[in-house]
């Protein structure tokens, strides 16, 4: 998301200079912060227009039908052109951005790159999360849905969230299924060395060998 806001904003540079001036063009490699939002901006601004297009109404309050999903959300159109979401707290002291986030529909590439932004901003947090985050900014109609699509197609968290392999295990060999006299066919193993010390000996190295009965599972040590 950052790329396409930047390459927008480069690109509303050099049409606002080719209308100046040669003695008036800003030329420079940096972008201030409130050219990166008009970029950003005029992204939303399209999607709305496109998915909204009650956003085209002069600012204000928005006459919404009363069966459509966004008759909830109390949209309204601000002084910028965006369309918001209403609510109940226009008194609180939250930013404006938090008290009326920007509307925007489901789907999309760019709305996918916003979810996928703050996925990733989040450090890969899981679904309510990320959900609470993107809505400090933005509400998309039907979240959820789109921030469970976004981390399902995340490549870092399909190898987090993986399930180990299994495989699946060979045949057992016939000395493990073929009936006869315990210890008649048998698994030898050794451990230590331990430290074995008594009243009349110093401490001395000891080793235990085990022997295991590959039919009956009965256990001998020496």
């Amino acid at each position: 998301m950052e790329r396409l806001v930047r390459i927008t904003a480069y690109c509303c540079r050099f049409l606002a200079n080719a209308r100046t001036h040669a003695g008036e063009r800003k030329i420079g490699a940096r972008l201030s912060l409130p050219k990166l939002q008009d970029a950003e901006k005029r992204w939303v601004r399209a999607i709305q227009a496109d998915a909204f297009p009650v956003s085209k109404t002069v600012s204000g309050p928005i006459s919404v039908r009363a069966g459509d999903p966004l008759a909830a959300l109390s949209p309204f159109v601000d002084t910028e052109g965006l369309l918001r979401v209403g609510g109940r707290l226009s008194r609180t002291a939250l930013p404006w951005c938090h008290r009326h986030p920007l509307l925007l529909p489901r789907n999309g590439p760019v709305v996918e790159l916003i979810v996928r932004r703050t996925h990733e901003s989040e450090l890969h947090a899981g679904l309510n999360q990320t959900l609470a985050a993107l809505r400090r900014r933005f509400w998309v109609v039907r979240g959820r849905q789109a921030v469970k699509r976004c981390i399902r197609v995340c490549i870092i968290c399909r190898k987090h969230d993986a399930r180990p392999f299994c495989p699946l295990m060979s045949d057992l060999p016939p000395e493990r299924v073929t009936p006869s006299f315990p210890f008649n066919r048998v698994g030898l193993d050794f451990a230590g060395p331990l430290h074995v010390k008594d009243e009349h000996r110093p401490a001395q190295k000891a080793y235990i060998c085990l022997f295991t009965c590959m039919v009956t599972r009965a256990v001998h040590l020496e």
